[in-house]
């Protein structure tokens, strides 16, 4: 069991990345994925879902979350990919009591 982070993006992301790993580990949570996806360019997106797909096939029993601006401007996209457990918005993924409701 692994909680994992993955990052896309600006430096703000990694600083959010970080901080996102913290809660989720001060909530409990010990096996999950979290992609943390960055919109400003095509490619940057495209390697998002690549990294969600591969988390998957890695861990087929791991759930993954995508948070992030990617998911936050394609929701629709990311949540009808089947290796997505659940889309969390910008809003809600910088909340601690977001990551205690996954514990």
């Amino acid at each position: 069991m692994t909680l994992e982070v993955v990052t896309f993006g600006c430096r703000l992301n990694i600083v959010e990345g970080e901080a996102i790993r913290r809660q989720a580990q001060a909530a409990g949570i010990t096996d999950l994925a979290i992609v943390n996806s960055c919109a400003v360019t095509a490619e940057a997106t495209r390697q998002a879902r690549q990294a969600i797909r591969k988390l998957r096939r890695e861990q087929p029993d791991r759930p993954v979350i995508v948070t992030g601006c990617a998911a936050q401007i394609e929701p629709a996209r990311f949540a009808q990919m089947p290796e997505t457990a659940r889309i969390i918005g910008n809003a809600e993924k910088m909340q601690g009591s977001t990551w205690a409701a996954l514990a």
